[in-house]
């Protein structure tokens, strides 16, 4: 294992300085990429501060399912907001966020930025997040979320460099289980056994060198390289090594010089060694590889833009190592660019990492099925437009066939052995194909009032399997924020999703299907300015109390009343 590893860093240091040689980078023009936020329901995750806001928002935000457009396409102009956290000044040197909730949950936040040289800027960042009471109806469960994180900045002569290291540790103790349920057969003095603490540790590292040449006729490129070691407590491990590059070429060979023509090349390498215990038996362990090669046109003119590519993939472990999926993205802009309509066609297999199916549910066992899924074909279509820069309106359809999609279920083996977690959930894999219709509006209703809403519809159907277990098929999210004066502002989010099943473990290899409780998650805010430098806030999360289920058995907390303040000097 350490020799393949060592042979694969080698080989990706070694890429990274060819590329380099190959002076690649292209101007990255804005985008619009119609997506919501992935869940984080579990806990509460306070938002990071961003330099460049007068102030970290504290606003509460809808905790929404991931779901990720594959094209990425012009923006047009944004509606003008009048919020103060949206207003833009000059970075801050040190920022501090803490307060407490109702469940002795502290929340801690700081981030310092500064210019060390002329060229050269540092950020420095600590999060702390956990619960130091039982939650409710899960004795001795909790919670512990932790972050650090350093990243470096440098201008080059031509080049632009940015990097970051950072560690990551977070802890979950939840049973799976009521203890005082007569269903429940686990005895006293073996509860630490069956439901132990889940522990997850990252340490990772991310660099990116840009060149910083965007002339014509100059032959523009990137490199990045990203790393991540995670273990887990029940001795689960994984390295990750991610290496991207694109090259690019812009001419105007034929209409308006302001609106070139660009070929370009965008590669990616990915390596996942990922070993975890056997039950009982002998340790597993596998290696991936996933390779991509990319090459595409662009040309665009004031009234569309067009980008046609061919994706190639090379797998190492499938069984169908090599495949060949479209790059197709287009849009054309009527009324002064206050209308657009836009359309892409895609696909490409994607390296499923132990890394990211911890963070979407850390209920996981340690022994997961990791495979490649492979989106066999992509369609997404829609129309965007603005209304009197006071509303932006959004439709799209999203058509997806994936082959070896996948889907949590609870482990048929569980509980087994110390290495077996009660309740815990492991990997299925099915063909499905999506439909997704969805909308957005975003408005300004007064000078102090903003509002967003989202509506998706999901229909999801596998191949095998009944229902696309725990996926919605509605989908609702509504935010608002409204300031009061220039010392007081309120915010609210709320998040709806109903249809959601689950595929439960009932014994000797049988499932039964359950209907979740529908998702009903209601929270509010506010925030009071006391100077310049210093703000309270509070935010009561959950405020209906509901008891819904991310995943079966793991019931998300109720309601919790948090406080603190907010501080920059």
């Amino acid at each position: 294992m350490n020799k393949r590893i060592i042979f694969v860093m080698t080989a990706i240091l070694l890429s990274v300085n060819v590329f380099a040689q190959h002076n690649e980078e292209v101007t990255v023009e804005g985008t619009y990429r119609p997506k919501v936020n992935k869940v984080d329901k579990i806990r509460l995750t306070p938002e990071k501060p961003q330099p460049t806001f007068e102030m970290l928002s504290s606003d509460v935000q809808p905790k929404i399912t991931d779901r990720k457009f594959d094209i990425e396409l012009e923006r047009l102009k944004a509606t003008p907001y009048s919020d103060k956290n949206e207003s833009l000044v000059k970075p801050t040197e040190n920022f501090l966020m803490a307060g407490l909730g109702t469940h002795i949950s502290p929340l801690f936040l700081y981030r310092h930025d500064s210019q060390l040289t002329k060229d050269v800027n540092l950020g420095v960042g600590i999060n702390h997040f956990s619960s130091w009471l039982n939650m409710k109806d899960r004795p001795n469960s909790g919670f512990m979320n932790n972050l650090f994180d350093v990243r470096v900045g440098a201008k080059l002569s031509n080049y632009q460099l940015n990097g970051k290291v950072f560690f990551k540790n977070d802890l979950y103790h939840y049973y799976g289980c009521r203890l005082s349920d007569s269903s429940n057969m686990i005895p006293d003095d073996r509860i630490d056994e069956f439901c132990p603490k889940q522990v997850y540790n990252t340490l990772g590292l991310n660099a990116v060198l840009n060149s910083t040449d965007t002339h014509l006729q100059a032959l523009q490129h990137a490199v990045g390289l990203d790393y991540h070691y995670t273990y887990s407590k029940l001795d689960s491990r994984e390295h990750f090594v991610g290496l991207n590059g694109k090259l690019a070429y812009t001419d105007s060979w034929w209409g308006d010089r302001n609106y070139p023509q660009q070929v370009g090349l965008d590669l990616g390498f990915q390596y996942d060694y990922f070993s975890a215990p056997m039950v009982d038996v002998l340790a597993q362990d596998y290696d991936r590889m996933l390779l991509k090669i990319n090459p595409y046109f662009e040309m665009k003119d004031n009234f569309y833009k067009l980008h046609v590519g061919l994706r190639f993939d090379y797998t190492s472990a499938d069984s169908v190592k090599t495949s060949l999926r479209p790059d197709v993205q287009g849009s054309l802009y009527v009324f002064d660019k206050k209308l657009e309509f836009y359309a892409g066609l895609g696909g490409g297999k994607q390296l499923l990492t132990f890394s990211e199916i911890i963070e979407e549910n850390p209920f996981v066992g340690t022994n997961l099925p990791l495979l490649y899924r492979n989106v066999k074909l992509s369609f997404e279509a829609g129309v965007r437009t603005t209304v009197a820069e006071k509303v932006d309106l959004h439709a799209g359809m999203r058509y997806r066939n994936v082959a070896n999609d996948y889907f949590y279920v609870m482990d048929v083996n569980a509980p087994a052995s110390i290495y077996n977690v009660f309740n815990q959930y492991s990997l299925l894999y099915d063909n499905t194909e999506t439909v997704s219709v969805t909308a957005d509006a975003r408005c300004k209703i007064l000078d102090n009032l903003d509002a967003e809403l989202s509506l998706t519809y999901n229909n999801c159907k596998p191949e095998n399997e009944s229902h696309a277990w725990y996926r919605p098929a509605f989908e609702s999210t509504l935010r608002a924020s409204y300031a009061f004066d220039e010392a007081f502002s309120f915010n609210a989010a709320l998040r709806f999703e109903a249809g959601r099943y689950a595929k439960v473990h009932k014994g000797y290899g049988l499932y039964d299907e359950v209907k979740l409780k529908s998702i009903f998650d209601l929270s509010l805010g506010a925030d009071y300015k006391l100077s310049d430098q210093l703000y309270v806030f509070a935010k009561i999360d959950n405020i209906a109390n509901c008891r819904y289920q991310m995943f079966y058995d793991y019931p998300v907390t109720g309601i919790q009343l948090f406080a603190g303040v907010k501080m920059k000097f």
